[in-house]
């Protein structure tokens, strides 16, 4: 006797698959959402963990002492000459205006 060869048996066998699938469409469309949502929830994660590495970078440049000037950094002491102006490199990457150098001076 055949496991299809009453119509009760194929009724329960067609069932059976169609539940099963059923349930499988619905966890790999689940699987799908929550998959989507962690990588959404990483990236977010990802760009606030950036962010505060920039910041934390900064913060580190300025409790080191340097001061940027035309994009090169200057350690504390060293002094830049902007047109006229002598500028010198203080604490906490600030420039403080010394005087004035003419340019007949500067040779």
């Amino acid at each position: 006797m055949s496991v299809f060869s009453s119509l009760t048996n194929r009724i329960f066998v067609g069932s059976a698959i169609l539940v099963v699938a059923a349930i499988g469409l619905a966890i790999y469309t689940l699987n799908v959402s929550v998959t989507r949502q962690a990588e959404a929830d990483l990236r977010a994660g990802l760009a606030e963990a950036a962010t505060l590495v920039d910041e934390l970078s900064l913060d580190l440049e300025l409790e080191t002492g340097v001061c940027h000037f035309n994009g090169v950094a200057y350690a504390v002491g060293q002094y830049v000459r902007s047109g006229s102006e002598l500028l010198h490199c203080e604490e906490r990457g600030v420039w403080v205006r010394k005087g004035e150098m003419r340019p007949d001076d500067a040779a």
